[in-house]
């Protein structure tokens, strides 16, 4: 199997190059042959419509030349809106995903899902996981795993009876979170080392404001952060300067690169 890698084009196996025209728009354009012989697997990150326009062209070359192909989503456009929120917006998920699935892959996979919304609305489609219980596991036996709500702890597969979990109060007329409780402090079993885990990082001020209960809490602890995708740039600042380390992936942009730039050393592509 060979890869045609749009996230990096020194890591594709298959070579192209992305041309514009003077309007903008962006074409992509197979720079050698392909053998229809070989089977191909599309690595992108959607993260902008133009990033899907040019994943759709890359559809349509596979499919006219009728190869064999998979798709590997790391990051997913959309993914977050994934119901009908009101009649007055746009179900976004819906609509990124009737355009994915017109492609004629043969299987696709997201990186981390927001939710179990996105395989279903995906033709022939996986969500890719990754068990917090595993990843701790890797660093270090005795963490205390702390999920930032009741619906990470559910969509991680955990029972929100057993696990330490944070509820939040939020103000109903403008949204913002008035406060933060910390449940099911009695399951905590070291009480020395802490990691927030989620999925998806914006600004970061979710897991600023419980941060700041452990710390109230448990003063002389660690405190690591893991989440699948950072998706904000204020999100990583947020995150590098109060947490010991922040484990993340760079599904949505290459944060490795801005953190040499910023001098952040605390953190670590997981």
């Amino acid at each position: 199997m060979k890869t045609i890698n749009l996230i990096s084009l020194d890591s594709s196996d298959v070579k192209y190059r992305i041309d514009r025209f003077p309007d903008g728009e962006v074409q992509f354009v197979l720079t050698e042959e392909l053998n229809r012989k070989e089977t191909y697997n599309v690595e992108c990150r959607i993260t902008s419509a133009e990033e899907l326009f040019i994943l759709l062209q890359v559809g349509d070359i596979l499919d006219r030349q009728a190869v064999v192909w998979s798709l590997y989503i790391h990051y997913l456009m959309g993914m977050r809106m994934d119901r009908v929120m009101s009649f007055e917006r746009p179900f976004t998920l819906h609509i990124v995903a009737k355009l994915i699935s017109q492609m004629g892959y043969d299987q696709c996979l997201v990186y981390t899902a927001h939710s179990e919304r996105t395989p279903r609305e995906i033709r022939n489609c996986k969500s890719i996981e990754y068990s917090p219980y595993h990843f701790v596991m890797e660093i270090e036996r005795d963490i205390d795993i702390v999920f930032p709500d009741k619906g990470a702890v559910e969509r991680y597969g955990a029972d929100a009876d057993d696990e330490v979990y944070f509820e939040k109060e939020r103000d109903i007329e403008t949204g913002r979170i008035k406060s933060f409780n910390l449940k099911n402090e009695d399951a905590i079993t070291k009480g020395k080392h802490f990691m927030l885990f989620d999925d998806l990082c914006d600004a970061g001020g979710t897991f600023l404001g419980e941060l700041k209960i452990l710390k109230e809490k448990y003063p002389d602890a660690k405190f690591d952060i893991r989440v699948a995708h950072i998706v904000n740039e204020v999100g990583l600042d947020n995150l590098c300067k109060n947490f010991d380390t922040v484990y993340t992936t760079e599904s949505y942009r290459n944060w490795s690169e801005v953190a040499k730039e910023k001098g952040y050393t605390n953190l670590v592509i997981k």
